[in-house]
């Protein structure tokens, strides 16, 4: 049961959300967390409205809660890209021992700057999380394993469940990938919680949004790494690159029609996310190193495949660095499905125009 939680959605200016906010568009009663905020006061309709708005659903994002990527039918195309992420992960988890996640789901929060909120909306993942554990458990008769991929400071929501497990005790069991996430005093040393059985912290040096969180901490700006201790050996840091360079905090979660300070159109890489690798990543790093709590990931594509390299961060002078890789065929796969979506999704877009004329 793989999870994916989106970061922050900006209140930046969007003349289609402000359109629907005004009108009170009607939302589902289905989604109870987005129809409750579509019908709040104004500021909370039009953030609402955002995530389906600018570059916003050019992600895995979904409606607020948890929900099953079931197809169009829970993520529809035209709103969302996450109906095809599990298509998108089929590539690189055809060549780990890792089954290909099937069983995908988002969590949509309000993506409010504020840590009030991301704290509030974290204990509403840990009910929604327990209770789809146990209605899959009571079908199938196994506990599923539970594994959250996060960007931005959707990595701190889940992090806070690690607080909600103090005070619900339901001995929840997670483990944890980290994109981009702001690394601040409030939530660090929730990586040592028994709830994380294992977290990857992957940053990029380029990623200049992930230190510029001034505003939702007591901290003065956000970090890339977590300070490392002897109490936390699950937790794994990771400095990824592409090739010779290194990503940007939108390359590793969103497409790449989106605008170029989001995602450069000459990266090697476009337009796929690099979230859609971390198939291949997790096993690299858990069938070589698994004890290893520093590593470097390179990707590089070549033509149609994908090389992954992991190399250790030996700290010891003398010691040497050890190598790992392996490869994939499929990044055409990726570019036609997003571009296929891209199609279908302006396709939507104009006929709505239309019948509203």
């Amino acid at each position: 049961m793989i999870v994916l939680v989106h970061g922050t959605i900006l209140p930046k200016i969007s003349l289609g959300a402000f359109k629907r906010a005004l009108r009170k568009k009607h939302v589902d009663k289905r989604f109870t967390h987005s129809h409750a905020m579509a019908h709040g006061s104004f500021l909370k309709r039009y953030r609402y409205h955002l995530r389906h708005n600018t570059y916003h659903p050019h992600q895995a994002i979904g409606e607020l809660g948890l929900h099953a990527i079931n197809g169009e039918e829970s993520h529809p195309a035209h709103v969302s890209a996450a109906c095809i992420f599990p298509s998108l992960c089929e590539p690189a988890s055809s060549c780990t021992t890792r089954t290909n996640p099937s069983s995908m789901y988002t969590f949509g929060w309000d993506g409010a700057l504020d840590k009030r909120s991301r704290h509030e909306w974290s204990g509403i993942l840990y009910d929604e999380l327990i209770a789809e554990a146990k209605r899959i458990e009571k079908e199938t008769g196994e506990a599923p394993q539970i594994e959250l991929w996060c960007h931005s400071h959707g990595g701190n929501v889940a992090l806070h469940l690690a607080d909600w497990e103090g005070i619900r005790n339901k001995n929840m069991r997670i483990s944890l990938v980290l994109m981009g996430t702001p690394v601040q005093s409030e939530t660090e040393d929730l990586v040592d919680s028994p709830v994380f059985e294992k977290i990857l912290n992957i940053y990029s040096h380029r990623d200049i949004v992930q230190k510029l969180d001034c505003v939702s901490s007591k901290d003065y700006f956000s970090r890339r790494r977590f300070s490392q201790k002897p109490t936390t050996s699950k937790l794994t840091q990771v400095q990824l690159h592409v090739g010779t360079d290194e990503p940007m905090h939108g390359e590793l979660w969103l497409f790449g029609n989106t605008p170029p300070f989001v995602y450069r159109s000459w990266m090697a890489f476009h337009p796929v996310p690099l979230v859609a690798f971390t198939p291949a990543i997790i096993d690299l790093i858990d069938s070589t190193f698994p004890d290893e709590n520093d590593l470097d990931v390179c990707l590089v594509r070549t033509g149609d495949i994908v090389t992954v390299t992991a190399t250790t961060m030996k700290k010891e002078s003398d010691a040497r660095d050890q190598v790992a890789t392996l490869s994939f065929n499929g990044f055409d796969h990726l570019s036609e499905t997003i571009t296929e979506w891209q199609r279908c999704r302006k396709q939507r877009a104009a006929e709505a125009a239309a019948s509203q004329a």
